[in-house]
């Protein structure tokens, strides 16, 4: 072999190094990368940073759009949005990371709070022997089954649960709950003394409340139930929904201590936007949405803007059609991570007021804020539902397909509107685009 064709062979060989170097090179530094980001997004999540957690987790997609942790990492933040993609979310981590029962596990969970049962049996299904043999397996199976109306199916698995957790007290008061419907009169009254001697539990008094109170509302026992009601409410750790569970109780039996209680919120209401928000709503049912947003615009000025109180006054607004209040007070308003709501309640104003072209500007600025976001398109499109938008729903619809193709209900929603306005053929576009991307969904297929 000559020097030439030696000297040739060499260099291909280097070049191949330096290529599969570079190759092996960019993908550790791409999974590096997406590592990185993931991290920063949960670190954001932590400190409830929800915009800037998207940001991190979008580029982490964009990396690779099959990474699990980025899946599941998302799926944590539309939880704490409350946004119903999350479950699909949930869904995606686990199957991308079957061998994972944590992210399976996390699925389940979601699926039973979320009350969808055919997804809850799939996730459940998919556990591998050693996870169902787990206090935690059987806890989950107790709450399907009791979100299913099988009793004694719950009760059953509970046991289980506290056969492998003895001590553990969380238990004990869902056997109690569940007991506390029996038919056994000894069994009932053994549960509801568990559940009294459980409200003693710092941890868990609120939840034991909660359930005494409910069985006191179900036997119609009026003063049992603003026993626990009243205990619920003035206890320190109250929530704004426990103080105003009790006052809606008081008003429903005419009490004669209905009226200092409502005085007393309307006095925490000037120093609280929580508790001014959850007042304002109750008023809107009960006194109506003029007469209640007659009281907000009595609060103090720094209660009024603080968000959430600014929402339900402006659902005041839209009930009344004030167009032109809400015109003078929203624009001038900063509400951080809601502006693209803020934004599109503008443009119904301006649109009502016909004020067309600065209500496509408004409508485009919401758009923009929610670019990329899919809670906030997710929330978008149900909210300009409600007004009746429907060709800006289906172009927020489209926009959800394009960017998060796993959204089957964007899909669905999408075309049952293009249905109903007889666009066949970009139906048929549709259900190719989706199926193209998901060639594996059968649904689609046909």
């Amino acid at each position: 072999m000559n020097s030439f064709l030696k000297k040739i062979l060499i260099f291909v060989a280097v070049m191949a190094v330096v290529a599969g170097a570079g190759w092996f090179g960019r993908k550790a530094y791409k999974k590096s990368m997406e590592r990185r980001l993931v991290s920063q997004a949960r670190q954001y999540l932590a400190a409830k940073d929800f915009h800037n957690a998207s940001l991190s987790l979008q580029r982490a997609l964009e990396l690779n759009p099959v990474s699990a942790d980025a899946s599941d990492t998302m799926a944590s933040l539309l939880e704490a949005a409350e946004a119903p993609a999350a479950l699909n979310w949930r869904m995606r981590a686990a199957k991308l990371d079957s061998a994972n029962m944590d992210k399976r596990f996390l699925w389940a969970d979601l699926a039973v709070r979320a009350n969808d049962p055919a997804t809850a049996t799939e996730a459940l299904s998919g556990l591998d022997e050693k996870s169902k043999n787990t206090a935690r397996y059987h806890k989950l199976m107790g709450a399907f089954a009791w979100s299913s109306h099988h009793s004694e199916e719950a009760e059953q698995h509970y046991l289980a649960a506290e056969h492998l957790e003895p001590e553990n007290p969380a238990i004990q008061m869902n056997l109690a709950t569940i007991r506390l419907v029996s038919t056994n009169q000894a069994v009932a009254q053994a549960a509801h003394a568990a559940l009294e001697q459980l409200a003693t539990n710092t941890a868990l008094r609120s939840s034991a409340l909660h359930e005494l109170l409910t069985e006191a509302t179900l036997h119609k026992s009026f003063r049992q139930a603003a026993v626990y009601s009243s205990q619920l409410a003035k206890d320190p750790a109250a929530t704004p929904a426990d103080k105003i569970g009790y006052l809606e109780l008081l008003h429903q039996n005419q009490s004669s201590e209905y009226a200092a209680w409502l005085g007393s919120l309307e006095k925490i209401s000037q120093t609280s936007a929580d508790q001014a928000f959850a007042l304002g709503r109750w008023k809107v049912v009960i006194d109506g949405p003029t007469n209640a947003l007659h009281w907000m615009a009595s609060l103090p000025p720094q209660i009024q803007t603080n968000l959430p109180v600014p929402l339900v006054m402006s659902d005041c607004q839209i009930a009344v059609k004030d167009w032109n209040g809400i015109l003078a007070d929203v624009p001038k308003q900063d509400w951080g991570e809601a502006n693209y709501y803020k934004f599109a309640l503008q443009s119904l104003a301006e649109r009502s007021l016909s004020q067309n072209a600065a209500a496509d500007v408004s409508w485009h600025r919401a758009l923009r804020l929610s670019a990329h976001r899919l809670e906030r398109l997710s929330r978008l499109a149900d909210i300009i539902g409600a007004w009746g938008w429907s060709a800006e729903k289906s172009d927020v619809l489209a926009e959800i397909v394009d960017e998060f193709p796993g959204e089957n209900w964007a899909v669905d929603q999408l075309a049952m509107q293009l249905y109903a306005q007889g666009k066949t053929s970009e139906m048929e576009s549709l259900f190719f685009k989706v199926y193209s991307k998901d060639p594996s969904n059968p649904r689609l297929k046909n």
